[in-house]
C-alpha cells in the first residue's frame, strides 16, 4: 500500500526500522531539511527497505529514477523480485 511521509510536517516514525537509512541521510546535512524527496519500497512490517528510487536530487535527472519512467518502473520491478525472494513473502 502506498504512503506519502511528509517528514517536514511528521518527521520519520520510530517504529518503521526501513527507514533508518534515509533518516541517517536526512539529518546528516542541513539543507536536506529543504530538499528531500524519494521513493522507497518497504517490507510490509516496515522493517527492511526493498529498493530505493535514490535520492532524486535536481541535479541527478539525467540518472535519477525519479525522473525516468523507464528506470522507475525497474526500480519498482527490482523491489517486488526481492519482496518475492524474501523471507515476507513465503
Amino acid at each position: 500500500m502506498p504512503i506519502e511521509l511528509n517528514i517536514t510536517d511528521q518527521g520519520f516514525p520510530n517504529n518503521v526500522n526501513g527507514l533508518k537509512a534515509w533518516k541517517m541521510a536526512f539529518n546528516s546535512a542541513r539543507w536536506t531539511h529543504y530538499a528531500f524527496a524519494t521513493s522507497v519500497v518497504l517490507t510490509p512490517d516496515g522493517s527492511k527497505q526493498l529498493g530505493s528510487s535514490g535520492g532524486g536530487f535536481a541535479w541527478q535527472w539525467k540518472t535519477a529514477a525519479n525522473y525516468h519512467a523507464d528506470r522507475y518502473l525497474n526500480f519498482l520491478t527490482d523491489a517486488m523480485k526481492r519482496f518475492d525472494k524474501s523471507e515476507v513473502a513465503s
